[in-house]
């Protein structure tokens, strides 16, 4: 019991803790039904970890360490000589790989930056090349920053508009879910949805098509921009809300269960507000329910949204 205490303590004080959401995932993963997928992952993670390895080992200076678990890979750049900024930089404004730092996690973590594998093995391939190309100059090559700041639009995994586009017109890409599976792009928080969307209808526009998100009363595929008519505004946001409570009532369940709830206060746009109450409220988790609630609408409305709590509902200033 006290050790069990000494745990549970230190997870809070990182304020890590199982909710809903992760308990039936891992219970779904552990169960006789799920046991071949684990390990059909397993086994693609390790190859992810065998090309990763290969590629970051053969760049002078640069070591990736043994894979004790999980599929977060760590790189040692002390071999380089450089300072931490310099091969920070490169990492993340020449490679455009999003990664997390060393000393986030404590002392003796300055020459360390971390790399995600759990991807489609496609973007391992790019990333490890993107990164030889980043310390090319260590094989007597030139090596220049060219990435344009400010045109990010997944800050998740460091994914540039040019990018995104490049990629939309190369493999003739219509919807936000095929620049995710083609890119990453949008696979994290999913804010960046509405910017995607915004390259796919330019980029569709040239063509004569109209970029449609997927969703109510409709396809996600474009149509000819001649061939459009206006919709049903308050049909449209009558069958929105209903989608939307649709899809909290199938997660209040699990919410109840760990002594919590949630209610739809109002709907602005793609800005949904809800109320989390009893245990869920003020809960260091909270905004993880949020988000895991937010990803299932989106996949259910087939758009962006942003789940938000009520608190950060805007307030109407009297007489303005």
């Amino acid at each position: 019991p006290a050790l069990r205490q000494k745990f549970a303590a230190r997870m809070m004080g990182l304020g890590l803790s199982a909710n809903a959401f992760g308990l039936h995932m891992a219970e779904a993963a552990y169960s006789p039904e799920g046991a071949a997928w684990v390990d059909e992952l397993v086994t693609y993670l390790d190859g992810n970890k065998q090309l990763f390895d290969a590629a970051i080992n053969a760049i002078p200076g640069l070591k990736s360490m043994p894979l004790e678990a999980t599929y977060l890979a760590w790189v040692d750049f002390s071999g380089t000589g450089m300072e931490r900024t310099e091969f920070t930089d490169r990492v993340q404004k020449g490679a455009r790989i999003a990664v997390n730092h060393g000393p986030t996690f404590g002392s003796g973590g300055e020459n360390f930056l971390r790399f995600n594998l759990a991807t489609p093995r496609a973007l391992v391939q790019q990333a490890v090349e993107r990164m030889q190309a980043a310390f090319a100059d260590y094989r007597g090559e030139e090596w220049q920053d060219d990435h344009e700041e400010g045109a990010v639009i997944c800050k998740c995994f460091a994914i540039d508009e040019v990018h995104i586009e490049e990629t939309i017109r190369a493999n003739n890409l219509k919807t936000v879910e095929e620049v995710t599976n083609y890119t990453k792009a949008g696979g994290g928080c999913s804010s960046c949805h509405e910017g995607i969307e915004g390259v796919l209808t330019r980029v569709l526009a040239e063509s004569g098509e109209a970029f449609v998100p997927a969703g109510i009363g409709g396809s996600s595929a474009p149509v000819p921009a001649t061939q459009q008519t206006r919709p049903n505004m308050a049909s449209g946001m009558l069958k929105r809300i209903r989608i939307i409570e649709m899809v909290l009532e199938s997660i209040r369940p699990n919410l109840q269960a760990d002594g919590g709830d949630v209610d739809l206060v109002d709907v602005d746009g793609k800005s949904i507000y809800v109320h989390l109450t009893g245990a869920c409220s003020g809960c260091q988790m909270a905004a993880m329910t949020l988000g895991g609630i937010q990803q299932r609408l989106i996949e259910e409305l087939g758009e962006f949204v942003k789940v938000l709590p009520d608190t950060e509902m805007p307030v109407a200033l009297e007489g303005a």
